[in-house]
């Protein structure tokens, strides 16, 4: 057994090394982002689309540090979120397993799949794959153009990088060799596809929505499914305002209670739901 668990947490590891490409010290490349800021939010998208027409693509380095705290949009990785949000995904569910805390994990957001993909590995280490399902909840074809005022100025339905096809997120599911029977991809927008979800019980629930509307949807929808000492993950707390303010209007308006809330890194907040 002692080797076995060993196997375990070296397979586990392996597999967030190789999911963000920090599997050495060297330098990464990253999409390069130009301006920050509003002015960023105006000529990103421009100059992204006038280099796509060429068949041309700017990028820059990034370190060992950017990676590791999800701070770049990495060029070939499965994954932005970086290592220590492919930790605590991992951890999530481990905590789930070890408690006997019943439910399935559900990702709204996948890009390229990493973080999903990272959830299905644990639950084949710890031979969990045949009770619990993954959710991939996306729509495949980037983020939505605003429609909420709160979302007003957002560029992110423009940024070619985020559209990524599902057929290419299940290509990467089935390179980590994870694309079980148990995987389930859902494309659409969250407020059509959400409400409809087949899911009972949530034992982690993964937000990525990064814009106050998708947020919104993916609460509404799917909070009340989260099962009690559930996790609930916002990938965008702490780096997108819209995002943050989504959940705690949300959460002021049906009594959210949190437990062990835990500040992942620079963007990422985690917590148990609370028993009411």
């Amino acid at each position: 057994m002692e080797l076995e668990s060993e196997l375990r947490v070296r397979y586990l590891e392996l597999m967030q090394r190789c999911l963000t490409r920090s599997i050495d010290d060297k330098l990464y490349s990253t999409h390069e982002m130009f301006f920050k800021g509003w002015l960023g939010n105006i000529l990103n998208p421009l100059i992204v689309r006038y280099l796509r027409k060429r068949n041309l693509e700017v990028v820059s380095s990034s370190t060992w540090y950017d990676r590791r705290d999800g701070t770049d949009w990495p060029v070939n990785a499965e994954t932005m979120v970086g290592l220590k949000r492919l930790r605590n995904v991992k951890e999530s569910l481990e905590t789930c397993i070890f408690e006997n805390i019943p439910g399935d994990f559900v990702e709204c957001g996948v890009w390229r799949g990493g973080a999903s993909i990272m959830a299905s590995a644990t639950l084949i280490a710890y031979g969990e794959d045949d009770k619990r399902d993954i959710w991939a909840c996306d729509s495949f074809e980037g983020l939505p153009k605003p429609v909420c005022s709160l979302d007003k100025g957002d560029f992110h339905w423009s940024v070619e990088t985020l559209k990524v096809s599902q057929i290419d997120v299940m290509k990467n599911f089935e390179k980590y060799m994870v694309n079980n029977a148990n995987v389930n991809f859902i494309k659409g927008w969250f407020g059509q596809t959400l409400p409809l979800l087949p899911v009972e019980k949530i034992a982690v629930l993964r937000l990525d929505g990064d814009m106050y509307q998708s947020t919104w949807e993916i609460l509404t929808s799917l909070y009340e499914k989260v099962v009690p000492r559930g996790f609930v993950i916002i990938d965008d707390y702490y780096s997108c305002e819209q995002c943050r303010i989504a959940f705690d209007d949300f959460s002021n308006n049906n009594s959210v209670i949190i437990e062990d809330g835990v500040v992942v890194d620079n963007a990422c907040f985690c917590f148990r739901k609370g028993i009411g």
